[in-house]
């Protein structure tokens, strides 16, 4: 049963990170598809993920997600800013939202959250 749960987490997440990247300009223009540092971007957004993931399995409030998805963002922004990957420097917040929210549904679906997350107005 823990293959299946695990398969099925690892595909939650790369469906998430692929939604979330679908269209939304994350890198600079020009870069390869096989750049490894778009590859180390993914990494950290996946690490980060899973380990936001179990906070869910409590009800956690508006701000406190709110503050789940800056904190995204600002991980990602602190650990790729640097490495000339990112569109204008930064990765959105709009971007880790999105993923984040994919990500906990997916959760939801599986039965490893008790309630799906939190939308913010």
């Amino acid at each position: 049963m823990e293959m299946k749960r695990e398969f099925l987490i690892e595909q939650a997440l790369v469906n998430s990170i692929g939604a979330a990247f679908q269209h939304a300009g994350v890198y600079v223009r020009g870069l390869k598809d096989n750049d490894s540092r778009k590859r180390e971007v993914r990494k950290t957004l996946t690490k980060e993920l899973r380990s936001l993931g179990p906070t869910y399995a409590r009800v956690v409030t508006e701000d406190e997600h709110c503050q789940n998805i800056a904190n995204l963002r600002d991980t990602l922004d602190e650990k790729h800013s640097d490495s000339g990957v990112l569109r204008n420097g930064r990765f959105r917040i709009g971007i880790a939202q999105k993923a984040l929210n994919l990500y906990l549904k997916y959760l939801w679906c599986l039965g490893e959250t008790q309630t799906p997350p939190p939308l913010p107005h």
